[in-house]
């Protein structure tokens, strides 16, 4: 820009959202014309203008300032205000609003222009008003002040906002009640409610064995007890370790532990087995074992027993740091086939 004349700007302003709606663009339109020292359109490019909103006429300080590089034809540029900085909305709550322009290298254009309102902007005026007054006039009504003293001396009319967890009587509130997702994380305040009042918590039960001798009578090695306080799923895992000190031309050993609900049989697809032939030489062997197992239940109180037995001459086989762990998921969210491996 060369010596833009510092009065010869042309103004036309739509105020396009000035209300506290979060859906409106705190934006204004805006045009202007720029002339040389001449009084000339300046030649057609880019110039930088800044703008700033006051709320006097003159003096003051700035409210909201911004810079923004406009292109110009025939010394005639648009913009939108406030698409570089955010108009504050305490602005439009002033008495008036002035805008001030300066084109680059020179001085601001005075005086300011007053920021009218739209005429529909009357109407919207008035959604801060209640029948032409004011909340706080309402708010200071010898009535309402008398209603507002009479609710309070009436404790029955009074309405809880808040209830603490214990106000709640356990299963007062069932699961079809309170739809999903109705309630996050986030509405929920830090430690307000302790993990046994959650049915929908996870838990876990675990026991341990340091070792047992198998014999040729089914027996329970260990057993894991947990109490749900809903149907949901457990994953089970037992492991733990095999091991046979097996003596010159010993007889062939063998051995099997499972996963059972009793201390009666076998189930096959919970199981593991261990064997160690005759003809092996001298000397201790082991092996190592996983169980896993997925069960759907309900709820209460689960027992599951981990049993074994053994075929073999002695000195008898044994199972050593033995673990069982049961732990309770709520829901599942995918699918469960009938047993894991």
């Amino acid at each position: 820009m060369t010596n833009p004349r510092k009065s010869a700007l042309l103004l036309f302003v739509c105020l396009m959202a000035a209300t506290a709606h979060a859906t409106f663009p705190r934006l204004m339109n805006y045009q202007g014309r720029i002339d040389d020292a001449n009084g000339d359109p300046v030649a057609d490019a880019n110039y930088d203008v800044t703008f700033r909103l006051f709320n006097v006429s003159a003096s003051g300080s700035a409210l909201w300032t911004e810079t923004q590089q406009v292109t110009t034809i025939d010394g005639v540029f648009s913009v939108l205000l406030g698409s570089v900085d955010t108009i504050p909305e305490f602005i439009w709550y002033q008495d008036s609003a002035f805008l001030e322009v300066q084109p680059q290298g020179s001085d601001p254009v005075l005086p300011r222009s007053l920021i009218a309102v739209v005429p529909y902007s009357w109407r919207a005026r008035n959604s801060d008003l209640i029948g032409g007054q004011s909340a706080n006039d309402l708010e200071e009504s010898a009535e309402i002040q008398a209603a507002i003293a009479a609710h309070t001396a009436i404790p029955s009319a009074h309405h809880t906002k808040t209830i603490d967890a214990s106000e709640l009587i356990l299963g007062t509130l069932s699961e079809g009640r309170l739809p999903q997702g109705a309630i996050d994380s986030s509405e929920i305040e830090l430690e307000s409610i302790g993990s046994n009042r959650l049915a929908d918590e996870p838990g876990i039960a675990h026991t341990y064995t340091e070792f047992v001798v198998l014999t040729g009578t089914m027996a329970a090695i260990d057993s894991a007890v947990i109490t749900l306080p809903k149907g949901g799923w457990l994953l089970i895992q037992a492991n733990g370790k095999f091991l046979r000190d097996h003596p010159i031309g010993g007889a062939t050993s063998a051995a099997t532990v499972s996963l059972s609900g009793s201390k009666v049989s076998h189930t096959n697809q919970y199981s593991a087995r261990f064997s160690v032939p005759t003809g092996l030489p001298t000397g201790t062997y082991t092996e190592n074992f996983l169980i896993t197992q997925v069960l759907q239940v309900g709820a209460g109180t689960t027992k599951v027993y981990l049993i074994g037995d053994a075929v073999a001459a002695a000195p008898q086989p044994r199972v050593e740091q033995v673990h069982i762990n049961t732990i309770y998921f709520p829901t599942a969210y995918g699918n469960i086939d009938n047993f894991l491996r």
